[in-house]
């Protein structure tokens, strides 16, 4: 038994092709790893670091006996993309000559009408690590978890209720991976993903982390991520992220595992910098003092909103001065941060834009990103508007999108321009560049 899996392109219009970004699809890593402790042979084809045309994608795929396509990466399982053409395209074309199944979070969400346009056998629903090797080993079985398919006009479907053990991965095959094509631009390159936990106890309303994720939150063991960091290090990588939704969760649990990955790093001496995402409500400086002296360089922080009301009408239970505070002790300690702000939530009116807009310039964060608000399929704030959505991509039933695009680019023109940022970044020119792509988007679409 031969099994190909493949991560598909990015539509070739994507706002994230402006951006010198390649992720590695990690969750086709650790089927990989599950496949070689079954004894079945596999390799990883991931598209977007090694792009290859389609009759050469054919003839590829010959060799195998079947073929799982992924329409998104899980750095992409909390907010899928919306632009899917590639990957139907190639599901499609494969399923004339192969067994193909489909997976990832868009998806998930629909499988019944992507198994309508790609022809595949089968789609996998949520995680699909246990459910690809359990098809793989069983064949089309409806007693599989998580595995979606139409037999004679009826579905079939068993929701996944074994869940992945994070712990008791295998090592993973990293030279089944191009690792020197991986890159993040805030980063740079000789880049991977990590994953120190999968979930999230969160409740924010603008998050589709139900599809992929279900309602639990699994942490993986220290000694677990720093081997696998350690085997990746050695192999050439210098700079990670870690995936999780959420690295530094509130609980005692999770902190004490972040303290105990700072720790097992900082032994080991290596010159590996890596970034994160977490909420600013979950730090303080002696955490973060910790996280900086095991490596953090970078941390991602969903601030989202200047309005306290908007953000709390949204699920996302954080304060002005909780986000002062973060931003202020990562800037003592060196940490570089980013703040992910978006527009167009339910009940924001445009005077709570401007307040955005406003907030975010005063806050000193090394960098910013502004962006749309999506209802995506599967987060609540998705079934709160869906019977008024013309289009998947926004919600603009309060301000017009003509307009939220506007304050996006007077967003990123405010923050950007500010003559305080300009001098602090004129004698950093590598940070320059990495500026020049944020600018790109200032300009309305």
């Amino acid at each position: 038994m031969r099994v190909l899996l493949i991560n598909s392109p990015y539509n070739k219009e994507e706002k994230i092709r402006k951006y010198r970004r390649v992720w590695p699809p990690i969750e086709l890593l650790n089927i990989s790893a599950l496949f070689q402790e079954n004894g079945i042979e596999s390799d990883i084809l991931d598209l977007n670091a090694t792009p290859i045309s389609m009759n050469k994608l054919q003839n590829v795929a010959k060799n195998y006996d079947k073929i799982f396509v992924s329409s998104e990466g899980i750095d992409r399982w909390q907010c899928p993309k919306l632009k899917l053409d590639e990957f139907i395209s190639i599901a499609k074309n494969l399923s004339e000559r192969n067994e193909v199944y489909i997976m990832g979070p868009t998806v998930s969400a629909f499988p019944r009408e992507f198994l309508v346009k790609t022809g595949a056998r089968a789609a996998i629903i949520g995680e699909p690590e246990l459910t690809v090797v359990e098809i793989v080993n069983k064949g089309l079985n409806e007693g599989i978890e998580g595995l979606y398919f139409i037999k004679n006009g009826k579905e079939y479907f068993k929701p996944r209720k074994t869940l992945l053990d994070l712990n008791k991965l295998p090592p993973l095959p990293y030279e089944k991976l191009p690792l020197k094509k991986y890159k993040y631009e805030l980063m740079g390159e000789k880049f991977f993903l990590f994953e120190a936990s999968r979930g999230c106890p969160y409740a924010c309303k603008f998050c589709a982390k139900r599809l992929m994720y279900n309602l639990g939150y699994r942490i993986k063991k220290a000694e677990k991520v720093v081997e696998e960091i350690l085997n990746a290090y050695n192999r050439g990588v210098r700079n990670g992220y870690f995936i999780d939704l959420e690295f530094n969760v509130n609980i005692e649990e999770s902190k004490k595992n972040v303290r105990r990955i700072c720790k097992l790093l900082r032994e080991e001496r290596v010159d590996f910098k890596w970034a994160c995402q977490t909420r600013v409500d979950s730090v303080n400086f002696d955490i973060l003092k910790e996280m900086k002296m095991g490596g953090c360089d970078l941390i991602h922080f969903g601030i989202e909103s200047g309005s306290e009301r908007i953000m709390g009408m949204n699920g996302k239970l954080i304060t002005k001065r909780q986000i002062l505070q973060a931003i202020e002790a990562c800037k003592k300690l060196g940490i570089r941060t980013v703040g992910f702000f978006m527009f167009g939530f339910f009940g924001e009116k445009l005077k709570n834009m401007l307040e955005t807009v406003k907030f975010a310039t005063s806050l000193d964060l090394t960098y910013a990103s502004f962006n749309i608000a999506t209802p995506y399929p599967g987060s609540e704030f998705y079934e709160m508007v869906k019977d008024e959505l013309e289009n998947f991509e926004y919600y603009d039933k309060e301000v017009k999108i003509e307009i939220i695009k506007k304050v996006i680019s007077l967003a990123y023109k405010k923050f950007y321009l500010r003559p305080k940022l300009l001098k602090t970044l004129a004698l950093t020119p590598k940070i320059l560049d990495s500026i020049n792509l944020f600018l790109s988007f200032s300009k309305e679409e």
